[in-house]
């Protein structure tokens, strides 16, 4: 398990191989879940300029490295992108044009 930037725990782990040593090229991660597997590729300038614009409330949450933050808020962005109803705390409602309420019926 690993904390999440958000402090809750997650049940997967993000997988990545050592660092390139020239310190370029492209990292490369797997997130094993229990029901299926999730690769995302992640260039060190992304990770590298999320870490250097994490928000005010990534920062305040403190961490000893925000390189590997910034690694674990992309990892789980790109898992959202791929599977909007990933995250525990996601509700999505779609509603079509026929459930909309019209102002007769939801104005005082």
């Amino acid at each position: 398990m690993s904390h999440s930037p958000r402090g809750d725990l997650r049940t997967g782990i993000l997988v990545t191989p050592p660092p390139d040593p020239s310190g370029g090229g492209v990292v490369s991660g797997v997130f094993e879940a229990a029901d299926r597997g999730y690769r995302t590729d992640m260039s060190d300038d992304r990770v590298r300029r999320r870490a250097v614009d994490l928000l005010p409330e990534e920062r305040a949450a403190g961490s000893a490295d925000p390189r590997a933050q910034a690694e674990a808020i992309l990892a789980e962005s790109d898992e959202r992108e791929e599977d909007p109803g990933a995250a525990p705390s996601t509700f999505l409602e779609h509603r079509a044009s026929g459930q909309t309420v019209t102002p007769a019926d939801g104005t005082r």
